[in-house]
């Protein structure tokens, strides 16, 4: 089997967009720009480590998952492709900022799972599996989680280097993009379907 390195590359920005980081930075620095500089770096790996397992999982037991409940990957398409426009048109607009208990362990929850590996993310994961093939689902996450871990561990650099506004603007962007993505996936669903 060969393996389509360009198709690799797509499916690791496609599952990194999807992540929101730029979205999360703000989040992440809100939330630890008051604890200390090795629980801020336990926090990152907790959090990657909790997505790449999450994501992992799914990308081996998605269609599992789907078969088990009697859902065609058509249909997980045109669905999933809604869910990814939803996330993307939040983007765009802006979403709600959440507050986290800063006692506990927030790098596996909320951190980890839902704002890394998110619904979105794990829909994502679930189609690159079936359409790329497992082993490009796999370096499809290695490679986003290596991205995300480099721009949380970065995070403080980032917002006072482009500032929120800045990231707000780069993630109705990436919004943008996902959203046209989002549009292809129905497209491709309702092709397949019919």
């Amino acid at each position: 089997m060969v393996l389509d390195v360009s198709a690799i590359i797509q499916s690791a920005l496609l599952l990194f967009i999807v992540m929101d980081p730029l979205g999360n930075v703000p989040i992440f620095y809100s939330v630890t720009k008051d604890i200390k500089e090795n629980k801020k770096s336990k926090t990152i790996q907790n959090a990657v480590i909790t997505a790449f397992i999450v994501l992992t999982v799914f990308a081996l037991a998605g269609i599992k998952i789907l078969d088990y409940f009697k859902v065609s990957f058509e249909s997980f398409l045109i669905a999933g492709g809604a869910l990814l426009f939803f996330i993307g048109f939040q983007m765009v607009v802006g979403k709600i900022k959440t507050q986290f208990d800063k006692s506990g362990n927030f790098g596996v929850v909320p951190l980890g799972v839902p704002l890394i590996a998110g619904p979105g993310a794990i829909t994502m994961i679930i189609i690159i599996s079936q359409t790329q093939g497992m082993l490009a689902a796999f370096i499809a996450i290695l490679i986003s989680m290596i991205l995300m871990e480099l721009v949380l561990a970065y995070c403080n650099k980032i917002v006072k280097t482009i500032g929120t506004k800045s990231s707000e603007t780069l993630t109705r962007i990436m919004g943008i993009i996902l959203a046209v993505i989002a549009v292809q996936l129905i497209l491709d669903g309702l092709q397949i379907l019919f």
